[in-house]
């Protein structure tokens, strides 16, 4: 049936929002503690967001690659939520990567073995029973000078 009525289709984030599941459209609406942050730090532990880089207590460069970083990253910035396996996918990697739940697992068991002083009884990274994983430690910010100065 045509009513005479053109009306453009707009690709924004609207018609985005639709295709998402719940637990998609929460995710992404989560207020991040991050929000002009360089560097986010928990329990001794320091994230340069810049450099990409984690820093252990002891001021030791932690390798990561750069999924680990980002499943870090996204806990650090969402502390104290249970973020499903499937928000973590599409706040870390977006579904187009074609990735599966099982590999937010096996991040989740790497970054573990670097951060956790007894990866068998995780305390940082809690594992959520039908939900997904928590992140408990507090997150404190680090912001650049007002001056714009490093």
């Amino acid at each position: 049936m045509d009513f005479g009525l053109e009306v453009p289709f707009v690709a924004g984030t609207a018609q985005i929002e639709l295709i998402k599941s719940p637990s998609q459209v929460l995710a992404s609406q989560t207020v991040s503690v991050t929000n002009g942050a360089t560097a986010l730090t928990f329990l001794g532990w320091r994230i340069d967001l810049r450099l990409r880089e984690l820093r252990n207590p002891t001021g030791a460069r932690v390798a990561m690659t750069s999924a680990e970083f980002d499943l870090l990253r996204t806990f650090c910035e969402r502390p104290g939520r249970v973020l499903s396996r499937d928000s973590l996918l599409d706040l870390t990697q977006g579904r187009n990567a074609g990735s599966f739940e099982r590999s937010i697992d096996v991040l989740v068991s790497r970054i573990r073995r670097k951060i956790e002083p007894d990866p068998q009884d995780a305390t940082m990274i809690k594992t959520v029973r039908s939900g997904g994983y928590m992140f408990t430690p507090v997150v404190d910010t680090s912001k650049p000078p007002a001056n714009g100065g490093s």
